[in-house]
């Protein structure tokens, strides 16, 4: 299952129309950052095991192995800032899974970063400001 809160649509819609782009919005895992896996949108071709979600005119498409990794993901959008840049919250979008969420480091610390199938712990990112 896939969730699009209205901010995240609104935000992706002006994003692509801005730059003339209609292609389909992938959510696939991608590696290699200082917080390792991590959720993100890259723009794809439909593949043969994708799941295909619309919404008011976007089509997103997610691999059946994500999806079953992950569980039900949401995409979302905020504009404001809190300081953290691994809690997700730092504006922009985030996109997280039931069972994979973007989090701070192990023991809360917005100063190392680190990527986990576990629950996400930006309240510590938040108590650190």
């Amino acid at each position: 299952m896939l969730t699009v809160t209205q901010a995240a649509l609104a935000a992706l819609k002006e994003h692509l129309h801005e730059r003339n782009i209609t292609s389909a919005i992938r959510i696939a895992m991608l590696h290699g950052s200082c917080s390792g896996e991590n959720l993100r949108f890259t723009l794809g071709e439909l593949q043969l095991n994708d799941l295909i979600f619309s919404f008011d005119g976007l089509t997103f498409l997610v691999a059946q192995e994500l999806s079953a990794r992950c569980g039900s993901i949401t995409v979302d959008f905020a504009k404001e800032h809190d300081h953290c840049p691994c809690s997700g919250r730092n504006g922009g979008f985030s996109i997280n899974g039931e069972h994979f969420s973007f989090h701070c480091g192990s023991a809360g610390s917005c100063d190392s970063c680190s990527g986990d199938c576990a629950t996400c712990s930006a309240e510590a990112c938040a108590e650190e400001e």
